[in-house]
This record gives structure tokens, sequence and C-alpha cells, in this order.
């Protein structure tokens, strides 16, 4: 049954993401995808649900069959909220959330409402809470002293005052996360006649499963929990348990490197923050050989026109063609779709183009260090005046040069000129460099300006295009959007 029904709620979240999220996202965060149909899932979801109860059905004592149906009841909807339902409303509680949360609590306190009488089932107790100490010292403190040594190799800075903090509050934590992942669900298996084995494993597995898809900590939520269990098994104690993964927990999360552990994230909002982390060329390889192979029997069309195809956004404004046609004839075709990628164009499509469910007001996309903002631009009689910053805020590069479209051609190119004191504040690597710019230029007119971009070109030959403010009124992207004066 274990087995059975970790494969159930795995099933189910692979149903979720086979069916809400991109394919071609698939081997890049979510690991262990290697069948993309959710038919294939929602069949494998029903086979297993369907042997969860095939013995406890036939078998005399109910208890056993209760059980069972409790722990469906309770993590099923539990994995298809994380994974369904709360991306879809991006991190907002409406009326249906609130439903389906108090249905989950529901067959939980049900649950603890029936062993009411007897606590120390559950772990509550004073009793045991010696012993289990005495279990738990030895593995939490080769836990401690390993990621200590590993943060030693790997020179990876802890924070003093951080860790303490953890140490502090995080036994706390641990114990909610104990009292649903352990307590629960062991309450419920003693019930069946699996063995002590059986319901390690059970146990293990739920937990690693809530972690997914952050592999390494999955593997150290499997492992440390076989351990806690075994121990809460002998000497059920909630107390120790927590003492014990709130220690672990807050040196694993300081000791190790953020890129190893990702700030423990797990979940569709861990599995996006990586997503929008990396070059969005490795994102976009599968459309840009798509657009590579269109070129023989469209090559009448436009680059940029085939690669929007490529990609599936919306026709480019005159603007954006003039643009991306500039950069192609003069810094070449590779460029050119390297800097598209990381454009405006691609950064307000993001999320129809990976077709990525969670739904928020502001989206962070940054998939490089390099990146800046536009703090505005006026017109001054006839003189247009810009500033703002761009620059690889990881590595201190600064960018070669900072180039002006004004009405989709290019009007201005210039290296940075001026100090800014806030980036340096807040990005040390850009300290006492000059990552920001002021630039005069000459135009017309307010009203001839219609559409004002600007880019950084890096080292590497790469154009690099600013963020600009929400209510930014010269930019014209798409057709449907173009003014016409």
């Amino acid at each position: 049954m274990p087995l059975f029904f970790l494969l159930s709620n795995f099933s189910l979240v692979l149903f979720v993401i086979t069916l809400l999220y991109p394919r071609e996202v698939f081997p890049l965060v979510f690991p262990l995808v290697f069948i993309e149909q959710p038919l294939f899932w929602l069949a494998v979801l029903l086979i297993s649900l369907t042997l969860v109860f095939v013995r406890a059905g036939v078998r005399p004592d109910r208890s056993d069959y209760r059980s069972r149906i409790t722990l469906v009841l309770f993590f099923l909807p539990l994995f298809g909220f994380i994974w369904a339902k709360m991306p879809l409303g991006g991190g907002r509680l409406d009326f249906s959330d609130i439903i389906i949360i108090g249905f989950i609590l529901t067959v939980f306190v049900m649950r603890f409402y029936k062993d009411r009488k007897n606590l120390s089932l559950w772990g509550i107790n004073k009793v045991h809470f010696m012993p289990a100490v005495k279990m738990l010292w030895i593995p939490t403190a080769i836990s401690i002293l390993s990621l200590g040594c590993w943060a030693l190799i790997t020179h990876n800075p802890v924070a003093p005052m951080e860790l303490l903090k953890d140490l502090a509050k995080y036994p706390f934590y641990a114990f909610a996360q104990l009292f649903f992942f352990l307590a629960f669900p062991v309450a419920c298996l003693k019930t069946t006649d699996h063995s002590q084995g059986q319901t390690i494993l059970a146990v293990s597995g739920l937990f690693a499963l809530i972690h997914w898809p952050n592999t390494v900590v999955m593997l150290a939520c499997f492992l440390s929990m076989a351990i806690w269990a075994w121990v809460y098994l002998r000497y059920p104690n909630l107390f120790a348990v927590a003492i014990a993964m709130g220690l672990s927990a807050a040196v694993f999360g300081q000791a190790l490197p953020y890129d190893t552990h990702h700030n423990v994230g797990v979940g569709p909002d861990y599995a996006y923050r990586r997503l929008i982390k990396m070059p969005p060329e490795i994102i976009f390889q599968n459309r840009i050989q798509k657009f590579n192979q269109s070129d023989r029997s469209d090559d009448s069309a436009p680059a940029v026109d085939r690669f929007c195809r490529a990609l599936n956004t919306p026709k480019l404004s005159d603007f954006s063609q003039s643009l991306w046609s500039h950069i192609e004839k003069i810094w070449g075709r590779q460029m050119m779709t390297l800097s598209f990628l990381r454009g405006a164009e691609v950064r307000r499509e993001w999320p129809k183009l990976v077709s990525w469910p969670i739904r928020s007001k502001k989206l962070k996309i940054k998939h490089d260090s390099f990146f800046g903002y536009f703090d505005g631009g006026r017109l001054v009689g006839t003189d247009l005046l810009l500033s703002g910053w761009i620059a690889n805020v990881k590595t201190g590069a600064l960018a070669t040069s900072v180039h002006i479209f004004i009405n989709g051609k290019p009007a201005y190119a210039a290296p940075p000129n001026h100090h800014r004191d806030d980036v340096s504040r807040a990005y040390q690597t850009l300290s006492e460099k000059k990552s920001g710019f002021r630039f005069k230029l000459p135009a017309k007119s307010a009203e001839g300006i219609e559409d004002l971009r600007i880019f950084a070109r890096a080292e590497s030959g790469i154009f690099y295009e600013i963020f600009y403010k929400p209510d930014y009124k010269w930019l014209n992207l798409f057709a449907e959007n173009q003014r016409h004066r």
C-alpha cells in the first residue's frame, strides 16, 4: 500500500503539470517527467488508487479501510492544491481556496479528534522525550558537522546572525511540518497491518514528494525523515524530532550554497524561479531551431517576422520590425536572435510563451544578471534628456555601449557615463563604477516620438534591453497596440 499510495500522489502531480505546464520546459525544471502525456498519468493515478484499496476492501477490519481513505482524502487534495489551484490564483486566496483548505483541515482534525484521549499516539507527551533525544543527538550531530565541513570546503559564507535566527525559529516550523507529515500518517498507518519499514517508506516518501522538484532537498528530506520516523516509531515524541529537524534544517539552509538548495524552495514557484533565471536560448531552443529551418521556405519575409511566428508572438509593430532589422543588419542574425529573446517583446509575452499558470501582478523576469532600469525621459526645448542604469550586477561588468532607438531607428550610442550611488549601495559589484547614463540628444518634439527603446551592448555582443516603468508611454511593441498619429 505505501508504494501505491506514493505513486498515486506522484502521478497526480505529474498529471497536473503535463496538463498545465509547457512540455518544452519539462527537462529543464521537472525531473522524472519521462512521459509527457496527461492521460497516461491519469490512468496511473486511477490504477494506483484502486490498488491502494483492493486489499483493505476484502478485510473484515474496516479501520484499515477508513485509514486509507483518510490518507487519500488528505494528501491528494493537498498535492492537487499546491500544483494546480495555488499557481492559478497567483498567491491570492479566493473562496474556492478556502473551501479546499477547509476540507483538508477537516479531514486532519477528524482524525486527530478520534485520538484526542490518547495524544501520546501522536507524540505529544513527556515520557518519550529523553529516550528520543538520546537516539537523535548522534545523527543530528553528524548532519550538522557534515554540513559545516561542506561549507568550509565550498567556502560558502555563513551569516552568524541569520544562522542564530534560523536555529531559534525553525524548530517551531519543524513541529508544524512533522504534525502533518509524520504524526498524522503514522497515526493512520498504525491501524493497518503494514510493517515498520513500510510505514517509514510511506512518510519519508511523502515528505520528499512535497519538496519536489528540488532534487537536493528531496534527497535530504527522504533520508532525514527515514531516521526521524524510525526514532518516532520507537519513542513517539514530536518535540524531540522537531528540535532535531529544526537544528539540521537551519544549518542546511545556511551552510550550503544557495545554488545547491535554492532557499529550500519547492513546488511550482520554485520551478518558475529556476525557469526565469535560465538563458532564454536554452528554454526556446526548439523554437529557435524551427526559426532557422524556416529560412529556406520563407526567405522573402523579414527574419524577425519569421522568428515571431516560431515563438507564436503577435505581429510586431513597424517600430519593432525596424529596430530588430537594424540590429540584424549591423550585428548579424545570431546576435539579433539572442538579443530579441532578452527584449521587451519576449518579456511582455513571457507567460504566454511558456504557458506558465502562475498569475501575478508583477513578473520579475531577469534571465541574466545583466539588467537595469530606465528612470525616464523628458523634453526640454529641443533636447531629449534620458537617464537610467544597466550593468551585470553579478560580475560588475559594464556595458560597452548604450544604444538609443527612436521610432525604430538608431538615434544615439555612447558608453555609460554616470556613477549611481543608489546602484552602488544595492550591488557591491558595481561600487564606484559608472553603471548609469545621462544622455542629452536632439529631438524634434514630443509629438515626433512614438517609440523610444534603450539597449546595453555587453562584451559578448548581446543587446540587453533595459526595464521600463509600467506606465512608460514611448513603447509600441506589437501591431495591434501601435499608435498612428
